[in-house]
């Protein structure tokens, strides 16, 4: 099996896990020092690929030690407990406030498809990961050697356990969920926000942490590096997650809100695309609208922030 791999600096690789059978959507990142660390492991859907690209990269099962996730959403977590059963060596680092769900995914599974609805059947399952395997990530600063260090920097509002990660030696920062998708491959940018834990303040407050880094290279899990500067990329996002947010909220009013519209007008594109990438766009949308109305149901003084 071969997969899309890209080489993003002498230690930094990426690997398209194929996330929701989709090219260019998912990125498992894998970084090397004396030591070899993965970033993302996707769905358990996405292992094989994974599994695959470590093999083209020509890096050994054993070697591969720290499995770094920025929360536990089920296309980001989902593929870890797989993947610990083909990489023997490897600790899971997850926020210790969900990192039980790992351990027991039943639960986790089951708001994962009250979430995503239509899209559940691209998620896959989960195999449970023994607790010693886990460690704690929210105060992480890892030492790969070579100079490589990656440091936690927690960036709630996603989702309340969200951490990016940064490398100060090549200006890296791993972004995850917290400015949003965006697809360099395709050049579609959106933002997510999912229930039921979703948080503005938060979020907004996630936009201020990241912009105080020097960063170099700014790296989403959907996907790879952005095509803005970083700083650019980081403006873009939060005034794109400021016009959804008004426009759920400016809505609240109706018996029923208008979510296709409000989708629609949220959209990056309005170009054809094809039908696995158009239920991305669609189903993660739809999903971001519900998380802002249940925020904004549980939060109504809430509308004043933005």
């Amino acid at each position: 099996m071969q997969v899309p791999l890209t080489q993003l600096s002498d230690h930094i690789a990426m690997i398209d896990n194929g996330l929701l059978t989709t090219d260019g959507f998912g990125a498992t990142y894998v970084i090397q020092g004396d030591q070899v660390a993965l970033i993302e492991t996707g769905t358990s859907l996405t292992a094989e690929a994974t599994l695959a690209g470590l093999q083209q990269l020509g890096i050994d099962p054993e070697a591969v030690e720290h499995i770094l996730l920025t929360h536990v959403h089920m296309d980001h977590s989902g593929g870890a407990g797989m993947l610990t059963q083909h990489l023997p060596n490897a600790k899971v680092y997850l926020h210790s406030m969900t990192a039980e769900h790992l351990v027991e995914p039943s639960r986790l599974m089951r708001s994962v498809e009250r979430a995503v609805g239509q899209m559940w059947h691209v998620y896959g399952t989960m195999q449970p990961i023994a607790a010693e395997r886990m460690v704690a990530a929210e105060n992480l600063n890892l030492n790969l050697g070579k100079g490589i260090s990656l440091q936690a920097v927690p960036t709630p509002g996603h989702s309340p356990d969200h951490l990016a990660f940064w490398e100060a030696h090549s200006g890296t920062m791993w972004a995850g969920d917290s400015i949003g998708i965006l697809m360099s491959t395709y050049d579609l940018n959106m933002p997510v926000t999912p229930p039921p834990a979703f948080n503005l303040a938060d979020q907004l407050q996630a936009f201020r942490t990241l912009a105080r880094y020097p960063i170099r290279q700014l790296l989403p899990s959907h996907f790879g590096p952005t095509v803005a500067v970083p700083a650019l990329a980081i403006e873009e996002m939060h005034e794109r997650l400021v016009k959804i947010v008004r426009d759920v909220r400016d809505h609240l009013h109706l018996a029923e809100l208008p979510v296709e519209a409000i989708v629609e007008r949220a959209l990056p594109t309005n170009e054809p695309v094809s039908p696995a990438l158009n239920l991305v766009l669609w189903g993660n949308l739809s999903m971001s609208v519900r998380g802002l109305k249940l925020f904004f149901e549980r939060n109504p003084q809430a509308v004043e922030l933005i």
